[in-house]
Parts: C-alpha cells; structure tokens; sequence
C-alpha cells in the first residue's frame, strides 16, 4: 500500500519538529549542567587539597618532626617545624600567592647545613586559604585549622586536626 505524499511530508515535519524540540530542551539544559558539572569539579578539587594537606602533615609531623612550636611571623601566625634527622626548619604559614593573588598554603624550608632557603606552595591556585589557625597542645600536639575555598564556585571546607608529633 502506498502512502499519500501530503501523508509522508506531514510525517517528516513532525519528525523535524521533534528532533528541535528535543534539542532546544538539551540547549536549555545545558548551563545548569554545566554548573552543576562545575560544581562536582569543585567539590572534588577541595576534597583532594584536602586529603592531600592533611596526608602530607600527618606524615611530616609524625616521622620527621622533634619539635614544633607555633610564633607569630612576618606572615601572621607560623608553624615552625625542626627536622629530626638534619638541621633543617620547615614553616607552614599562609601569604598571598604571586601568581593567582589569593591567600595559599606555604611550606618554607631552611637547612642550616647548606645555608639554603626554599619556599613552596601547598594548595593549587585554584584554592583559596580563607582561615588558619594553629595551636600548641601539650604532649606534643598541635591542633591545626585550615579553611579552604573553591574560586570558581565558592564551595568551601575545612581542615580542622590534632596531630601528634615527634612520635
């Protein structure tokens, strides 16, 4: 049985209609899922820093930190570490970062042997430190409070630990 031709081109503008209709949903759609895309970005970035500061401290204090104290710097208040093993002295203090102009994590080194100074950044530049504290606890503990901001959405977390030193 053959179609009528009217019957057919009904057919095809019909199917044409449909498939805009389907694409102008998809294009409607499109910036919340990109945000909300944006938005996992985010909260997977600042879980990462955070997994990541709080693994490296951990490690650090526990194996080759013998004393810590905590004083206040030129860049507000600073955690001075002294190694263990050599005679080097690490700080962890927050200063504003050259390169994306917001507050970072900062981990400077001085070894006393070789006379060599070194600074280098713990958080990426697409996170933001909005809050440190750190407090000497007796039995040598320090508890350490760290807030972090995602810039690109505003999503922020925080870092708040005890940790054990000098073990």
């Amino acid at each position: 049985m053959k179609k009528a031709r009217g019957f057919l081109m009904a057919e095809g503008v019909l199917a044409l209609f449909l498939v805009l209709a389907v694409a102008g949903s998809l294009v409607k759609a499109l910036p919340s899922m990109a945000l909300s895309f944006q938005r996992i970005q985010g909260r997977r970035e600042l879980q990462r820093s955070q997994r990541d500061l709080h693994t490296r401290l951990e490690a650090a204090l526990l194996s080759s930190v013998s004393q810590a104290r905590v004083v206040e710097g030129k860049h507000g208040v600073e955690l001075e570490c002294y190694h263990r093993y050599t005679q080097a002295q690490w700080t962890f203090f927050v200063a504003m970062s050259s390169t994306a102009h917001v507050p970072a994590l900062y981990k400077g080194t001085w070894n006393q042997e070789s006379r060599q100074k070194g600074v280098n950044p713990l958080t990426s530049p697409h996170i933001e430190v909005t809050g440190f504290s750190v407090e000497a606890l007796p039995g040598k503990r320090i508890h350490w409070h760290l807030g972090l901001r995602y810039r690109q959405t505003g999503q922020e977390t925080e870092l708040d630990k005890v940790y054990r030193y000098g073990a």
